[in-house]
Formats: C-alpha cells, structure tokens, sequence
C-alpha cells in the first residue's frame, strides 16, 4: 500500500504530473553518506570473524567511527550555530 509522491499527487486539485518525474527528497552528497556508512557497518560485521580479514574489518570500523564523529560534529555546530551564525 505504498504510494509514490507522483501517485499521491495525481489527483489532488488537478495537478498533474509525468509518470516519470520525481522528487527527490535527499540530495546526493547525504545519499552518499548514508550508503557508505551503512556499507561500511554491514561489511564491518561480516568481516568480523575472519582472521585473513582483519584488517579490511578495522579499515571498515574506523571509516564507521569516523563518519560518525563527523556526523555528530556537524550536527552539533548546525545545532550551536557555530558554522552559520550571524
């Protein structure tokens, strides 16, 4: 029962749109993001018990660690106003 943003459009007061526009609601560099953290996560845990690839895992664990020190600093400064303040 998942509708689409087109889908969910189409009938409210006349609006129309082509079958093949979208909206994209985030933009690339934060898709980027996300897939690499949670590649990194997913190929951290499965690389865990394999002793031939440890140090892919700790490669992995540190790219995870610090793209979540990076997250939390740049939501932080946003939060604080550090970056865009006035």
């Amino acid at each position: 029962m998942h509708a689409s943003i087109d889908q969910q459009d189409a009938g409210v007061a006349g609006v129309e749109r082509p079958a093949a526009a979208r909206t994209r609601v985030w933009d690339l560099p934060t898709r980027v993001f996300h897939w690499s953290f949670a590649a990194s996560f997913a190929l951290a845990w499965l690389t865990s018990d394999s002793e031939r690839l440890i140090d892919l895992h700790l490669m992995l664990g540190y790219t995870f660690a610090g793209q979540r020190l990076a997250f939390y600093a740049m939501h932080r400064c946003l939060l604080c106003g550090c970056i865009f303040s006035e």
